[in-house]
């Protein structure tokens, strides 16, 4: 990795920047998903400091499901993205296998 890729991906302000294009359309993605009554989002954030994630925590189906996913230091434009993480976590809600998490337990996605 050369010095001016190193700074970029350690460059607070261009962290910053990417997260707050990254997050209105994430939630966008991730709010038009969760349209039907038996879905909730229950959270929905970023965290972390040289690495990233994004997560959501959602309740269907009476289980509890969590799906996260690094997205910085990144490796898309922050909007297509966004558009991944919301069509990943579409993705795996409509194929989810095994039981459905216990009362009060999160499953990841």
């Amino acid at each position: 990795m050369d010095q001016h890729t190193w700074d970029r991906k350690h460059d607070p302000d261009v962290r910053i920047r990417y997260i707050m294009a990254f997050l209105p359309v994430a939630w966008a993605g991730v709010s038009s998903v969760f349209t039907w009554s038996e879905c909730r989002v229950e959270s929905f954030g970023v965290d972390g400091e040289d690495t990233v994630h994004a997560t959501t925590v959602v309740e269907l189906e009476g289980g509890r499901w969590r799906f996260r996913r690094q997205v910085w230091p990144a490796s898309h434009p922050a909007k297509l993205a966004a558009q991944l993480y919301t069509t990943s976590l579409e993705e795996r809600l409509n194929t989810r296998t095994g039981t459905r998490p216990a009362a009060g337990e999160t499953a990841d996605l």
